[in-house]
């Protein structure tokens, strides 16, 4: 929305709840409900277009499909930074949140790489 200049912050937040409340209703419903990034980006479109933010919509929708092509180009992870991924595997055991937490939590940003350490010996 600050993108295309329609709507104000409380439109934002209007329209994130919204978003939030229907997966919220699909949660209850499917107790294994599992959102995900492309069933999110389709309900920010839905309710975009209901509240009648057609401009921010159509660039929303623009704008995810640019996204859509970059991820589809295979970028190749270098062969000692996906032995360092699944060394540090074993320290999480299957707790992919616990991963993700202490990776966004305590993992340092290696600019000249762009990604974030990973370590055999995470401590």
């Amino acid at each position: 929305m600050a993108a295309t200049g329609e709507g104000t912050r409380e439109d934002a937040i209007l329209v994130s709840h919204q978003v939030v409340g229907e997966l919220s209703r699909f949660a209850k419903k499917y107790k294994t409900f599992m959102p995900t990034v492309e069933g999110t980006q389709d309900s920010v479109e839905k309710y975009l277009i209901l509240n009648d933010f057609v401009k921010t919509a159509k660039a929303y929708i623009l704008y995810r499909d640019k996204r859509a092509q970059l991820r589809s180009v295979k970028v190749e992870i270098p062969e000692r930074v996906q032995k360092l991924a699944d060394e540090s595997k074993k320290y999480f055991e299957g707790n992919a949140l616990g991963e993700f937490v202490y990776l966004r939590t305590y993992a340092k940003w290696i600019p000249e790489e762009g990604r974030r350490e990973r370590s055999a010996k995470l401590q």
